[in-house]
Order: C-alpha cells, then structure tokens, then sequence
C-alpha cells in the first residue's frame, strides 16, 4: 500500500515547461526535423527552422542531451545541446502561459566538447600558428597559472593593448593628477580609422576621460584612445609597461597610436612600415612625429592585403603578461577614484561570460592575422581569474570561431568549477 501511494504520488508530480520544451527541441535536431505543433510560437518560420536544424544535425551527428547552464527565471534559461561532435549554446525562452511554447530561442556557435581545462589546454596547442594561452587564479601576491599553453610567449595582441592605456589611466586617476570628468575636446589631428564611432563626431566636441575611456574599452573606439594617449602623453604609458607585468616593454617602445599603426601597415601596401623598419630603435620615436606624415591615413585600405608585419609592428605581449596586466586593473579599480573604469571593462562582455559570473570584464583585439581575447572574471563565489588567449599566423587569418570556441568553453568550466566547490 505504501508503495502504491507513493507511484501516485510521484505521477502526480508537476512538470517543469522549459525542460519539457527543451527536451522536445533536443529531438527536433534530426536529418529530418519534426515536432509538436505548439512547441514554437506562430511568430517563427518552421521551414527555416526545419533546414538549420537539419544542417546542424548533419554537421556535428545525433543530440546525446540538453542541460540547464543557468535558470534566468521559470521560463528563460541558458542551455547546452551536446551532440556526438560539439556542444550548442542555447538561450530558450518559453511564453509563461499555456501551452508554453518557445518564443526566442538563440543558437550561438558550436563549442568542442571538452570535460576539463587540461583537455582545453591540449586544443589550444593544436591549432595552427602560435597561441598563447592562460587561466590564472588572483588574489595571491601574483597571478597563479591554473591551466596554461605557452604563458610567456609574446605575441602580438592587437587592440588589447588598450589595458595599458587604461592601467596608465588609472594610476594618474588613483593619484590625483587627473579626474574622471576632465574635459577634451577632439582633436582632427587625432582621428584614427574604425573601429569606433568617434572619428565621424564634429571636430571640438567636448568629451571627459571617462567617456575616453568608456568607448576604448567597451567599443575598442581607436580615435578615443588615441586622444587618451595624446593626453596621457606616450612616456607614462612606457613608463605603465612594467609596473603592470610586460615584459617585452622594448618591443612596445616606443608605444604607437592606432593612426600610426594604420599608416605604418596599410598605407601604400605598407611602405611606411618598411620605412619605419629599416630605422634604428633611437630614431624610430622621431620617424613617429615627422616623416610618417608623407603616408595620409586617408590612403589607408585596412585588412587588404591580409596579415602585415605581425611579428615587427604591434602591440606585444604573452599570456602572462596579459594575466599581470588585468590583475594591475583590478586592484586599481578596487580604489574609490578608479572604481568607475571597472563598470566600463563591463559593458562588453565579450561572450555569454556575463551570465555565468558575477563580473565580467573584456578587452581583446583583432587584426588580420592577430587575435586576442583576455577577460577579468569574478565567480559566483568571489574568486577572481583572467582568461586570456592569443593566435597569431603571419601567412593567414586566425580562425576566430574555433579559438573563440575553445575560450568560451573555458570560462563555462572555471564557472562551473568553482560552483562545485566545497
């Protein structure tokens, strides 16, 4: 009898909607797609659905299962779709009211399936290239290296080297000798090419360093960081190199501005970078400011010709380096002055890091044949880490989707893995 009551019981139990709809979008994900006519609302093209999921199905095999990533609410969650040869980040909603069909559903790019960050570390030495690769613990006198692939190789890192800049920032900021509402205007001699929206802003507009600041970092603006390095003044960002962890602080000296860079590899086929090249380390800073004005950026054409001086004209740093770099932001944001700059790291996430941490701060950089990607984290449970991988390739560019992949299953372990612990 106690045994009868308690099947009742548990037949009477009530279902959970999103996991029954997600369950019921895993099994659509077949050579043949088929499912119950309420499991999408009226607003989706069933069609259009039936041929991705038809493709994806082809491309990565059978569905093994779906799970619950984070629950935003009873009827939203993000989700993983394994499959015999990757894993799909899903973002699934469902309408609240019955019959709880789904109503936005989002597939991003496939993620390889790994169990570990050792098996994460042995795909980033696959890859074509250099990479270097780190997942470093803070909160310790120095960062602690975790999971690595060749931490101390220097590489170029394209944009990412905007957190110099910010470091350089931060210190005047913490120091007094500048505030957060200080005032510049823009400056047409200062204008650098996209990214970015504030190259196409009317000449004198009045901007603060905040808003500088704001746009290097959050839509990796190149006319706001070249102000911000105008202003700044290029020895006390030289002068940040070290005391923020680079160690290649002679190959970034001396430090160039985004326009120089696009005058120096995408003007006239780069002959200004053969220029540039051909002179010696002391008279290179004077070639800067005077005969690098013959090559306009008007006659730039980024990205033409594919990857161009990668290993002689960039930003350089290792993976360790980027590690010290973003530990430098983070005690520097933690002083009252400087506090504001890590909202600012935040606006772009950079990936889906922002639901399955408590902070997510991201910089990274890309150029053909360069790309970087480093984060700030900050887990549910307090614990701090930087992720931070760079692929450089001087004869092609880099596969931004596997790379990007491959990071964005690492912070899902590092995630994962401190929830599981004690």
């Amino acid at each position: 009898m106690p045994l009868t009551l308690a099947l009742v019981v548990l037949a009477a139990a009530p279902t959970d909607p999103l996991l029954e709809r997600a369950e019921q979008l895993r099994a659509a994900f077949t050579a043949q797609p088929s499912w119950p006519a309420e499991l999408l609302s009226p607003d989706f093209k069933p069609d259009k659905h039936k041929r991705l999921f038809a493709e994806i199905a082809s491309e990565l095999g059978a569905t093994k299962s779906i799970t619950v990533v984070a629950r935003k609410s009873p009827t939203a969650a993000s989700l993983e779709l394994r499959f015999e040869k990757g894993l799909v980040p899903v973002e699934l909603s469902i309408d609240p009211k019955p019959p709880h069909s789904i109503v936005a559903l989002w597939l991003s790019p496939t993620e390889p399936d790994l169990p570990d960050l050792g098996a994460a570390t042995e795909a980033f030495s696959r890859l074509p290239g250099s990479t270097s690769f780190a997942a470093c613990k803070l909160g310790g006198a120095t960062p602690e290296l975790i999971a690595s692939h060749r931490p101390d190789e220097t590489l170029a890192i394209g944009s990412a080297f905007k957190l110099y800049v910010a470091g350089a920032l931060l210190k005047q900021i913490n120091a007094g000798k500048r505030s957060w509402s200080e005032v510049v205007k823009l400056d047409p001699k200062l204008k650098s090419l996209p990214s970015g929206v504030l190259q196409t802003w009317p000449e004198g507009s009045p901007v603060t360093l905040h808003t500088l600041a704001t746009m290097m970092l959050s839509r990796s603006d190149n006319t706001a960081t070249d102000h911000l390095i105008a202003t700044l003044g290029r020895p006390a960002i030289e002068g940040m190199l070290v005391p923020m962890g680079n160690g290649s602080a002679a190959r970034n000296t001396p430090f160039l501005s985004t326009a120089q860079m696009f005058r120096l590899k995408e003007v006239d086929d780069g002959q200004a970078g053969t220029a540039y090249l051909a002179t010696d380390a002391k008279g290179r800073a004077a070639f800067l400011t005077k005969e690098l004005e013959q090559w306009p950026l008007s006659r730039a054409a980024p990205g033409s010709r594919g990857p161009r001086f990668v290993d002689s004209i960039e930003w350089f740093a290792s993976a360790a380096d980027l590690c010290r770099a973003m530990d430098f932001i983070r005690v520097q944001t933690e002083k009252p002055a400087g506090s504001l700059l890590r909202s600012s790291l935040a606006i772009n996430p950079g990936s889906n890091a922002a639901g399955l941490f408590a902070y997510a701060g991201y910089k990274g950089g890309s150029e053909p044949g360069v790309l970087n990607l480093t984060w700030l984290l900050q887990t549910r449970r307090g614990a701090w880490w930087v992720v931070t991988v760079t692929s450089n390739d001087p004869g092609a560019p880099v596969d931004e989707a596997t790379l990007s992949g491959l990071a964005s299953r690492v912070l899902k372990l590092i995630a994962r893995g401190d929830a599981k612990e004690g």
